[in-house]
């Protein structure tokens, strides 16, 4: 029952699918500092299912890439629809996270005026690039994945960037007294961390074979890099360094398709 409610919990937190009464440990209210013991385990052990509910995500995505590519002579528009469907389900979450790191962080001010900016609601210029930059990247690095690659490219991106969230939960601090993504990483253990990896690793190797080894490994660099950058600056991570960390990932897997898949020649 415990697992069902961490699936459940996992699908909340990452998309905007409703989850039901199963999964309200995530609501607002039960994010301070009352969390029964249960629930913080039932939040830590949700991790295991970060790196599946990222794939199913990818594969979404793809999917409506798929549908589009039947009524569309190119492959700009099922890689903008693609795209799309990719922030929808998500709740433009993470891409929310990477406006608010970007803000903050090429600021070039104090830890307190940084962890500051990124409470802020307003999104300011470093933040408008950051999106821009963001979504013209992916819209041009799916079009450019050749399209019976692109279930596989979609599918291992939103598999490796979940994980990298994961990844990012155990080995970094939190940065923040209080905050959304401290109550996972608070009972995150070894055995939830090891279980994701486990679940990662092989379904990068299902996806992309022997390749799948050397791409987690390399979105494993690129958030090693983000906490390490984000832990320089503010001492830790927060959730929206966590959610960039999620986007830049995603490139990375994307570009890593480019790569690997080839372009269209």
């Amino acid at each position: 029952m415990r697992l069902v409610k961490s699936f459940l919990a996992a699908v909340r937190f990452l998309t905007v699918f409703p989850t039901g009464n199963n999964a309200a440990v995530l609501s607002e209210s039960r994010l301070g500092r009352d969390e029964s013991k249960d629930d913080k385990r039932t939040m830590a052990s949700s991790l295991i299912f970060f790196p599946a509910v990222g794939a199913a995500v990818g594969a979404l995505s793809a999917g409506a890439y798929c549908l589009t590519a039947l009524f569309s002579n190119g492959s700009f528009l099922p890689a903008v629809i693609s795209v799309t469907t990719l922030l929808a389900i998500s709740g433009f979450l993470h891409l929310d996270g990477l406006a608010d790191t970007f803000d903050a962080f090429l600021s070039r001010k104090s830890r307190d005026e940084t962890l500051a900016i990124m409470r802020d609601p307003h999104v300011g210029t470093f933040g408008i690039a950051g999106i821009v930059c963001t979504l013209l990247l992916k819209i041009a690095l799916i079009a450019s994945v050749r399209e019976q690659a692109v279930l596989v490219g979609l599918t291992a991106a939103g598999l490796l960037s979940r994980y990298a969230m994961v990844f990012m939960m155990y080995v970094f601090p939190y940065a923040r007294e209080e905050g959304k993504a401290k109550v996972f990483m608070e009972g995150i253990t070894p055995s939830v961390f090891w279980t994701a990896t486990g679940i990662t690793f092989l379904g990068a190797v299902v996806l992309l074979n022997l390749q799948g080894c050397l791409v987690m490994a390399g979105a494993m660099g690129v958030a090693y890099m983000a906490g390490r950058w984000s832990r320089l600056r503010i001492g830790g991570i927060t959730g929206d360094v966590l959610g960039a960390a999620n986007e830049l990932t995603e490139i990375f897997i994307l570009i890593s398709m480019v790569l690997l898949q080839g372009g269209k020649g």
